[in-house]
């Protein structure tokens, strides 16, 4: 799930500034740690709402090699706990239009600094399926009411701006590493023809009362997901490592894209249609629970695996 502060805003504006500042910030942070080992002053610089602050450069920080501190951590390699998977971003549709805009010469810079050997080496990524608060507009696949079959499904509008990104990103990686980056695709909301409340945008205005999928959508739903790890992989040599089966399972958002989840629905979708579906298309795709904050993830995780139905998705 994404992780910080959400500003529920007009998205064409706001999110777009955000996704500029904090994309130029990252650059200018990652430069000054490359410089950190041989100069002991680092200038920084702030982006901030309610300031005037517009990459407005603060006080010089000084670093020293030693400081006082009583606390001593230790660190025992010999006993290990979870793997963890990797690092990495979201190729959202606004931070995509904002890399486009820049020219070759800093698209390379960014490149560089998030995917390439010197650099952070971002060996996974996030893809929303369809629109999501991180958008230019409101988009899905198929926007053909009772399509059941997705006979119209396209994903034209991803090779706009979203696609050619993820193609940079990847060759990027490939310079330097023979594993590939790991996308994780996360769906906000099915197109709105699939939901009880069938209104555009497909937001969640009365709560999460009506924000759930129909039951004469479900398999449509699940052919959804699995439609478009194909057509990723037969249109843009683009494979997709795994899903999330939404984005924020427990809140139903207003104001952008939304669809909700009890544990126990989730589970259902899983074990009756989503899981036959992937892994008869997609057998080696990975399935991911929850995707939202950590409080509750021990009531999701008891619910979805103890039923063995699921489990073996």
């Amino acid at each position: 799930p994404a992780i910080g502060t959400y500003t529920y805003c007009h998205k064409q504006m706001i999110m777009l500034k955000f996704n500029l500042a904090w994309w130029l910030l990252c650059t200018l942070c990652v430069a000054q740690a490359r410089r950190m080992e041989t100069a002991s002053t680092a200038k920084w610089f702030r982006t901030a709402q309610g300031t005037s602050d517009r990459l407005t450069r603060q006080h010089d920080l000084q670093f020293s090699a030693d400081f006082p501190s009583t606390i001593t951590v230790l660190i025992n390699r010999s006993v290990t706990y979870q793997t963890i998977e990797g690092f990495g971003g979201a190729f959202t549709e606004s931070a995509s239009y904002v890399f486009s805009k820049l020219n070759s010469t800093l698209q390379s810079q960014v490149l560089d600094m998030y995917f390439s050997g010197n650099g952070l080496r971002y060996n996974m990524a996030r893809l929303p399926i369809g629109s999501c608060d991180f958008s230019l507009g409101t988009y899905n696949y198929d926007a053909v009411p009772g399509d059941s079959n997705l006979d119209h499904f396209s994903i034209d509008h991803d090779k706009q701006l979203i696609i050619p990104f993820i193609k940079q990103a990847i060759e990027t990686r490939k310079k330097w590493s023979n594993s590939t980056l790991n996308i994780v695709a996360s769906p906000w909301s099915p197109p709105n023809w699939m939901k009880q409340l069938d209104t555009m945008p497909p937001y969640c205005p009365h709560g999460c009362s009506d924000c759930n999928l129909r039951d004469e959508y479900k398999r449509t739903w699940a052919l959804y997901f699995s439609k478009f790890i194909s057509a990723y992989y037969a249109e843009a040599g683009i494979d997709i490592w795994g899903i999330t089966i939404q984005n924020e399972p427990e809140y139903c958002p207003p104001d952008y894209e939304g669809m909700h989840y009890t544990p126990e629905t989730e589970r259902d979708l899983l074990k009756s249609y989503l899981g036959p579906q992937l892994s008869k298309d997609h057998p080696k795709l990975k399935i991911l629970i929850y995707d939202h904050n950590k409080d509750h993830v021990v009531e999701w995780a008891k619910t979805i695996y103890t039923d063995a139905d699921a489990t073996k998705y």
